[in-house]
């Protein structure tokens, strides 16, 4: 049994992650085995294809799960079929990065966009002879089709890392610009939307205001009322508006200090960009979110900046 781990022609796996494990265990179940006897039964009881054994075959091997004698296969290890398909991914996965053409075609020369905190590339970009890798990812798990033609979702990280390193892309300031405007613009139409949903919400008998229509240093956005009958304002509602799921925004420094000062008076109202325009829409609404979120050990919190005094 022959395999060249650096052939292409043996890279493409034709099996998905279920099969694959259906595969492993089978090895996980036997002590030593001719190798003809394990094409036999494998290619009957799973659907996994020659090429696909022979690939399960040269990694147990080279992670000295097994070994040959006598055209034998002697299993060395214990094997847990589910712990050892992650193994097996991960194996598979710096085989097509060890190889240069494949590592250029795949991950360094093809283009890929962030959109709603998921990775997308465009298999447009890549070699036509390469393609066919992305249908093996697929269907060990690594990506998804995205419904759009000719992109798919990273899933793993270990694939996500791989591209997050790759140098950034030059951007024009025209480009920086236009971003930054688009950010504006969707930062107040959800700060308009709170401000009709929280006149609604008090029945119209309170006027709100819109504080960051004249002093964007206030550390909110909204000044409102918990309910109709309050008198002074005891709702401060900062707006974050996100597209996807989970929701993800950015909180700055000003805004956690008057967050901490104002405890249950503070709010985050997250209002979702594409479900704002449906009927009856509400926004996800966080009390007092320097507990809720900052002291939450199950928050999941990135610093994005440092500031530096040298």
């Amino acid at each position: 049994m022959n395999i060249d781990l650096d052939k292409q022609e043996d890279l493409i796996l034709l099996s998905n992650k279920t099969e694959f494990i259906k595969g492993l265990d089978y090895f996980s179940k036997i002590s030593n085995e001719n190798i003809k006897n394990i094409f036999y039964n494998l290619t009957r009881s799973t659907v996994l294809r020659d090429v696909d054994i022979k690939f399960i075959i040269a990694f147990l091997f080279k992670t000295k799960y097994v070994e040959f004698k006598d055209e034998k296969i002697n299993r060395r290890l214990i094997i847990d079929p589910n712990v050892l398909m992650e193994e097996l991914i991960l194996f598979y996965f710096s085989i097509l990065t060890n190889n240069r053409q494949i590592n250029e075609s795949l991950f360094i020369n093809s283009e890929f966009s962030i959109s709603n905190d998921q990775i997308l590339i465009n298999i447009f970009s890549v070699q036509i002879k390469h393609r066919i890798f992305f249908s093996v990812l697929q269907n060990l798990g690594l990506l998804e089709k995205k419904s759009e033609n000719g992109l798919v979702i990273i899933k793993n990280y270990t694939l996500a890392k791989k591209f997050l390193e790759r140098p950034l892309r030059k951007i024009s300031p025209e480009e920086f610009e236009k971003e930054l405007e688009q950010k504006k613009l969707n930062g107040i139409i959800a700060e308009k939307f709170v401000v009709e949903f929280e006149k609604r919400r008090l029945g119209g008998a309170k006027e709100i205001d819109w504080v960051a229509e004249y002093n964007v240093n206030q550390g909110y956005d909204i000044a409102s009322y918990n309910n109709y009958f309050d008198s002074t304002y005891n709702r401060f509602i900062e707006v974050k508006s996100y597209e996807g799921h989970p929701p993800c925004f950015f909180w700055s420094r000003n805004e956690y200090t008057v967050a901490e000062m104002t405890q249950n008076k503070y709010w985050l109202y997250l209002v979702n960009r594409k479900e704002m325009s449906q009927k009856g829409y509400v926004p996800t609404m966080i009390q007092n979110p320097f507990q809720t979120i900052l002291k939450n050990p199950s928050s999941n919190l990135i610093v994005e900046k440092y500031k530096v005094v040298l």
